[in-house]
């Protein structure tokens, strides 16, 4: 279990909200949501979760301008965030590593995560399924270094 970790998701789908909050919880984290950058920001400062994920596309401020906010705080500039998106383009993985990020992850993973999503909780397969291993792994990764 666990509960002394805090994630905070910050993605504006409430579907892979939805999906990646009940998995998390299941796993015994504490998860705290956003579902834009600004509120995302606000969040991680009143909050202070032990690691953020991020998507990159939402209205508003992107994914991008929300880890350099994150990083420009003192309040927040420790925190590791990880991206999850579904932007793969070489040069979109370079401006999150540039914006802060300790991680990048496109989804969907893989073509066979449809069980593993369902196994996590979702009702249907999603567009941009979470593999939950690798999510897990890669929360351990950063959470206990």
């Amino acid at each position: 279990m666990h509960k002394e970790c805090t994630i905070l998701i910050i993605d504006d789908n409430t579907t892979n909200l939805g999906v990646a909050v009940d998995f998390l919880e299941r796993e015994g984290f504490g998860i705290m949501v956003a579902k834009n950058g600004k509120n995302g920001v606000e969040k991680a400062q009143l909050g202070q979760p032990d690691i953020i994920l991020l998507d990159v596309m939402m209205p508003g401020i992107d994914g991008f301008e929300t880890c350099r906010r994150l990083k420009a705080k003192e309040a927040t500039e420790d925190i590791p965030v990880i991206f999850i998106t579904s932007l793969n383009d070489e040069e979109d993985k370079i401006k999150g590593f540039e914006a802060g990020a300790v991680d990048y992850v496109t989804k969907p993973i893989q073509q066979g995560d449809r069980e593993k999503c369902l196994a996590a909780g979702a009702n249907d397969y999603l567009a941009k399924p979470i593999d939950p291993d690798r999510l897990l792994s890669m929360l351990r990764v950063w959470l206990y270094r």
